[in-house]
């Protein structure tokens, strides 16, 4: 249930939901209330941050401070690991796929993020890799997040022992609890932590609190850096970075705070 609560709240906090509740606010001052200059300037307001949340260099100005925080493994240092933990980050439940009487496949954040774990393990030793995939069943789907990534991975020719799945979990740090337990069972000792690079910083200070030996490994990259006059185009794609961005930020301090 707090689950479900801590979602629907940050989901109108954080934007979309931001405009949507200054605009349900301009439109209730304006029923109810004589109040002219505020809700024009209200309306300004709202129509300012609606563009500057939907570009590309405002977008960067968000995502690039997490993005920066770990680099790409190194070979030396991927040598020494033996396993590969990758986060959940979401499915379509519904979606088929080609060929597979398996329902399911990965969101796009997560595909990212599974492509990833993928190149990494075909450069692997297969006599000691192991791959760990995360995600319970989340808001009454039929299938947990894990399984279907692990069915997506089995299909690019990952080898069904070497997947080891955790399926319980419905949060980051859920997940690097449950996964603790299950490196613990395997006996792994040096472990790669796959997920989107906005995300690692979250996932990289809760491995540490809760005392696993990890490497960060960052997918999914966001910042651009480089723009045009397309870059300064309202996208809702921009919008939505600068969501899960915040998403971070604040999912940082709540982890930092939690015992």
């Amino acid at each position: 249930m707090f689950f479900i609560i801590y979602k629907t709240i940050l989901n109108f906090i954080l934007p979309p939901g931001f405009f949507v509740i200054c605009l349900l606010v301009t439109l209730i001052l304006y029923l109810k209330l004589n109040k002219k200059k505020l809700i024009k300037w209200l309306l300004i307001t709202n129509i300012i941050l609606l563009y500057l949340f939907s570009i590309e260099p405002v977008k960067d100005m968000f995502v690039k401070p997490l993005e920066n925080n770990y680099k790409p493994i190194t070979m030396k240092e991927f040598e020494e690991v033996d396993s590969i933990i990758m986060l959940g980050g979401g499915i379509n439940s519904t979606s088929f796929l080609s060929l597979s009487d398996n329902v399911g496949v990965p969101s796009n954040t997560a595909l990212a993020r599974l492509t990833e774990v993928v190149r990494l393990y075909n450069k692997a030793d297969k006599n000691k890799i192991l791959i760990f995939l995360t995600g319970g069943i989340v808001y009454g789907d039929d299938i947990s997040e894990a399984e279907v990534y692990k069915n997506y991975m089995i299909d690019l020719g990952v080898k069904k022992e070497h997947i080891i799945i955790e399926n319980k979990s419905k949060t980051t740090y859920e997940n690097l609890v449950n996964i603790k337990e299950k490196l613990k069972e395997y006996k792994r000792e040096k472990t790669i932590l796959v997920t989107s690079a906005t995300h690692l910083t979250r996932g990289m200070n809760t491995s540490k609190k809760l005392g696993l030996d990890v490497i960060g490994n960052p997918a999914d990259f966001q910042y651009s850096g480089k723009y045009d006059i397309s870059s300064f185009y309202p996208s809702a794609g921009n919008m939505m970075q600068i969501k899960k961005a915040l998403w971070e930020y604040i999912g940082i301090v709540f982890y930092k705070l939690k015992k």
